[in-house]
Formats: structure tokens, C-alpha cells, sequence
């Protein structure tokens, strides 16, 4: 089992390391935001009372935010409304974890299909694992579990989930 584990982290690294070149950022956006006088920018809040939100995606007119506890929050014009996100393992909020990582599909639009990163609890303790789901309309249904992230490399788990992003956005 200890291999077994070893395994999986040399994967999501060598995953990483491989699909890294694609994270690198274009240096001359970069320079142009830094140029930019605070006069140049608007805020304006578009959600408030939300529970620890963590990833957000901007797809057609909405904007998508995971919240820690387990719900996406859809806000679309002045609406807001929470769906629950359905999986095999009950979402654990505990500490720093539960409903973290968000990545659309490139067909999200037409397929409501999704990948989530969360916590939950496993063998007396807390892991984490890397989902597909599904939207319906109302809430989130897991389809099928992608990677499951053991408790000694859970440091490591931010990273395979960037991994997992990558390749499904590629």
C-alpha cells in the first residue's frame, strides 16, 4: 500500500512537472496590469454571506463559486442561488478542507459537466479526491471519482488537482 501511494504521487508530479510550461504566463499582460493606476479599476460586490468561498469560474453570463461547506453558488445578474454538489463521500468541512477546486469542461455549456476537488472523511481520517459532476439545473451529481488523494501526500494534493485541470482543459 505504501508503494501504492508513492505511485500515485510520482504520477501527479511527473504530471505536473510535464504540463508546467503550459502554466507559465504571458510577461507582457503582466506588465501591462502593473502599469495600471488604481484609478484604472471599478469593484463592485456581486455576493455576499458566502461560506468560505474558495474557486471561482466565470462561464456565459454567470459567474460559478465553490463554497467549503459543499454548495456551487450560481449568481447571475442581481440572483443568487446555492446548489448542493451530490457525492459518494459526504463533503467534509473540517479545517482548511471540503468543496475546494472547481474546473469547467470546455463543453460545460452543453454538457453542465464539472470537476471538483474536495475533502472527506476516510479510515478514521481525512482525504481528498478530484470528481466529475454533473449539473442539473438544480444541483451537482458526482459521476465518477478521478483521483483519489491519499492522507501522507495531501500536500501535494493543490498540485494534482492543477494537473487534473490542465489536462481537462487542454
Amino acid at each position: 500500500m505504501k508503494y501504492a501511494k508513492a505511485a500515485v504521487g510520482a504520477v501527479a508530479l511527473a504530471t505536473v512537472l510535464i504540463s508546467s510550461t503550459t502554466w507559465a504566463q504571458d510577461v507582457r499582460s503582466a506588465s501591462a496590469i502593473s502599469s495600471t493606476a488604481s484609478a484604472d479599476w471599478s469593484m463592485e460586490v456581486v455576493a455576499e454571506g458566502l461560506d468560505y468561498p474558495w474557486e471561482i469560474q466565470q462561464t456565459g453570463g454567470r459567474i460559478l463559486i465553490t463554497e467549503a461547506a459543499g454548495d456551487v453558488v450560481s449568481i447571475e445578474g442581481a440572483r443568487m442561488v446555492h446548489h448542493p454538489v451530490e457525492t459518494s463521500d459526504p463533503i467534509a468541512r473540517v479545517g482548511g478542507g471540503g468543496l475546494l477546486g472547481m474546473a469547467l469542461s470546455k463543453d460545460f455549456e452543453s454538457s453542465g459537466t464539472a470537476y471538483f476537488y474536495h475533502t472527506y472523511q476516510a479510515d478514521g481520517g481525512l482525504s481528498n479526491k478530484v470528481i466529475e459532476a454533473r449539473f442539473d439545473g438544480t444541483s451537482w451529481k458526482e459521476t465518477r471519482t478521478l483521483l483519489m488523494v491519499f492522507p501522507d501526500i495531501v500536500s501535494i494534493t493543490e498540485v494534482a488537482l492543477r494537473s487534473v485541470r490542465m489536462a481537462i482543459c487542454m
